[in-house]
């Protein structure tokens, strides 16, 4: 590899720039001064102003570097953010000291990186933050220099005054734009939370992505899709100096909740610093961090860096010897972004291809199933060139390609150490059937506007519809279409596209309706709960008002504990149709805490409805009380059970109602033969049993299969020919690893599937 060691230590004796006084730069300076290296070599440098700040509407810059910086090119991209705490400016200095390398006109390194690379530089993410740091703020006190101040401006007591002490914490105002990014942010700090002498300093913001500044970064870097990326921090006590944490460690003191590719992230970070003599940890802190967002949102690889020594503004010699140390690691990334062959490292790039049947890219998830778990969200080819690249190690690995529409490729490549192994895939498309949808207000109305909630094959839409009609093509596959509409009782419909359909959602108004908002003090009579965890009233998350109902309300759940809470509603004389629906809230730790929903009618048995996991915002759901008989209670329940490592808030519900309504017609509401059903696994996780029901509508041969990831059938459960009605199989996995699978029912004309999880 061609050294450029003493490259580095000249760039970084001597600033390449004239320092107007003091030898860090503020806002101002940084602005001029990005501009003026713009108008030098317009060919390699483009700035974008990306968004503002919260309060005083301040530019938020990002900066471009390519040998065809017009025009985005199909190469790794790389994004170097200097500072988000405002006190932390050393990193400003870094990526100043970058931009000025980068556009060096024969250096050879240079010139790789701006010929291999898509390079964004960040100066600074929180610049009114900045102006505060050097007294520049028009609302802090004359002479008031606050080198330890941390936020932005955020007005957080709404009286339009920012509330500001000189030195370390007692500021009211501001947010911690470190703490505000969608991921655990619920275990940040509320406002005016008191830690130790830093008070008030982590406030984590009224909820997630509330701050302009991590909107803009947000949008940013969905767009960018980063390889590698790096923020710089700088340790106000020291303690936490010349370290490089990357994603994650969230395990308790006994148990290990590490990422799935923490291979590959350690083998990262720990070279990055060995190129600086710094220390690689996994971070421990589940509160809203940026790092640990960009993995769990994209798989983007951002190594939080905290650069300096115990002084967090060093004087200019410090400054300088920091950078210096830095800059090793800085080139390191750089050249294992862009795969350079002489880079003494196990780099290796899975650069993926997906194009359609017409050989034009298009958006994809690539889905490594050894590498995914529960806090990560798929991961998508770009929309321009059907790109998607990540970083792993030499070895062979199963990469599932597949879109909505189309038949799954599964291939097992193979990456050796020619450092960049392309997969090319291109997709065939399934069958479309034409399916028609109209949402009408009751049996004899006219269609209305309303919202459909469609849950097909990797996804979720939610369709909002002013005529009342959708009218598409779908690929054939099961479906579950949920019809909503404003005063009226949902409906759901569940059916296999295997021909063009028209589904007709006659919806009413309920004749009756019971409600529970927790709005008042007291919770009322019709509410139990019972385990290891006290229910109640909650302020710190409601859809609606301001209370709702939380497991431990304001706490997270203790490890290892199990609980319930239930609400039992009496039925008038025999209605006509009956439906509960609800608002909920939760988050339970992804793969290993669950909420398991169950309903019994007059004290009988629970029957299952479904099982939660993961995190979700507040979202509406409903249970249709079609099979309640000649019930004249109705019980729901919501379980939870947590393991031993890591815990997180639980469940919140919210306006939770019982509504019965006139009878409606269902004989021709989907146009589709037949009525044969395939219920969810129960339990589900499970280990090693569980059951699953389905229903008969005529005498016929079924099969009931368990099949692997591959697609290969692993178990047979059922073949047999089966009466007509309600039946169950018991489906044991005893021999079986854990993992996903996949229960596939087979009938005359019918085909389901359902995924369930074995945890052993």
């Amino acid at each position: 590899m061609k050294q450029v060691s003493m490259l580095v230590l000249l760039l970084c004796a001597t600033s390449l720039f004239a320092q107007p006084g003091d030898h860090y730069h503020d806002f101002y300076e940084i602005q001029d001064y990005i501009f003026q290296v713009q108008e030098e070599f317009p060919a390699w440098v483009s700035i974008d102003s990306i968004g503002h700040s919260k309060e005083e509407n301040l530019p938020i810059h990002l900066i471009k570097i390519s040998d065809h910086v017009a025009q985005d090119m199909d190469r790794p991209t790389v994004l170097i953010m200097g500072q988000l705490h405002a006190e932390e400016i050393l990193g400003i200095e870094i990526v100043l000291r970058l931009l000025d390398f980068l556009t060096l006109e024969t250096n050879y390194d240079a010139i790789q990186f701006r010929r291999n690379l898509e390079i964004y530089l960040v100066p600074t993410m929180n610049p009114e933050g900045l102006r505060v740091v050097w007294g520049q703020d028009d609302d802090c006190p004359p002479d008031s220099i606050d080198d330890s101040f941390r936020k932005n401006k955020h007005d957080t007591m709404g009286d339009g005054i920012f509330h500001y002490a000189v030195g370390p914490g007692g500021d009211f105002s501001g947010v911690d734009l470190n703490r505000n990014f969608d991921i655990n942010w619920f275990a940040g700090d509320t406002l005016l939370q008191r830690r130790g002498r830093e008070l008030y300093d982590y406030y984590r913001g009224p909820y997630p992505v509330s701050e302009p500044e991590v909107q803009c970064m947000v949008e940013a870097i969905y767009e960018i899709q980063p390889l590698l990326s790096v923020m710089f921090h700088s340790s106000r006590t020291g303690d936490y100096s010349r370290q490089v944490m990357f994603p994650h460690n969230w395990g308790n003191d006994n148990f290990e909740r590490v990422p799935p590719d923490y291979d590959i992230l350690y083998d990262i970070a720990n070279d990055f610093a060995n190129e600086m003599t710094y220390t690689p940890i996994a971070s421990v802190g589940r509160n809203g961090k940026l790092h640990d967002w960009m993995y769990t949102a994209g798989g983007w690889i951002n190594m939080q860096t905290e650069v300096g020594t115990a002084e967090i503004q060093p004087n200019e010699a410090g400054m300088e010897a920091v950078i210096t140390r830095v800059f090793p690691g800085v080139m390191h990334l750089l050249n294992r972004a862009r795969a350079n062959p002489e880079l003494e490292a196990d780099v290796c790039h899975l650069k993926v291809v997906a194009t359609n049947e017409n050989g034009s890219p298009m958006v994809a998830e690539v889905f490594l199933p050894d590498r995914h778990d529960g806090y990560m969200s798929p991961r998508y080819t770009d929309p321009v060139f059907g790109v998607h690249r990540r970083m792993l190690l030499h070895g062979t690995y199963q990469v599932v390609t597949r879109q909505w529409g189309y038949v799954p490729d599964t291939t097992q490549v193979f990456l050796s150490t020619d450092f960049v192994t392309t997969h090319n895939v291109q997709l065939e498309p399934l069958p479309h059937h034409h399916v028609s949808i109209g949402i009408y207000d009751g049996e004899d109305g006219p269609a209305m506007p309303g919202k459909l909630v469609i849950h097909r094959a990797y996804g979720i839409d939610t369709v909002f519809t002013e005529s009342g009609f959708h009218v598409r093509d779908w690929p054939v596959g099961d479906y579950e279409v949920e019809a909503w509409a404003d005063g009226y009782v949902p409906r759901r419909f569940v059916f296999t596209l295997n021909d063009d359909i028209a589904l007709h959602a006659t919806l009413s108004q309920p004749v009756s309706t019971i409600q529970y908002d927790f709005e008042q003090e007291e919770i009322p009579e019709a509410w139990a709960w019972d385990g290891d965890f006290p229910w109640g009233r909650s302020g710190m998350d409601k859809h609606d008002g301001i209370a709702a109902l939380e497991s431990d309300p304001g706490q997270t759940i203790d490890e290892g504990t199990s609980g319930w809470a239930s609400v039992t509603f009496s039925l008038p004389e025999n209605p006509d149709y009956a439906t509960i629906t609800g608002w909920r809230c939760y988050e339970f730790e992804p793969d290993d805490d669950f909420c398991y929903i169950e309903i019994r009618y007059d004290n009988g048995e629970w029957i299952p409805l479904e099982t939660l996991n993961g995190f979700s915002r507040w979202q509406q759901f409903f249970y249709n009380l079609n099979d309640r008989g000649n019930a004249t209670t109705i019980e729901l329940r919501w379980c939870i059970t947590t393991d031993d490592t890591d815990v997180d808030r639980g469940l919140f519900l919210d306006d939770v109602a019982l509504h019965t309504s006139e009878y409606l017609s269902v004989e021709d509401d989907v146009e589709l033969p037949g009525s044969w059903q395939l219920g969810h696994p129960y339990p589900n996780p499970f280990n090693p049993e569980t059951t699953v029901e389905f229903v008969v509508p005529v005498q016929a041969d079924v099969t009931i299969a368990v099949y692997d990831i591959l697609g290969r059938e692993v178990l047979r459960a059922l073949d047999n020919v089966m009466d007509v009605g309600i039946h169950r199989v018991s489906i044991n996995m005893n021999d079986f690893a854990s993992g996903m699978y996949f229960v596939r029912m087979n009938a005359p004309g019918y085909t389901a599937v359902r995924k369930m999880m074995l945890l052993r």
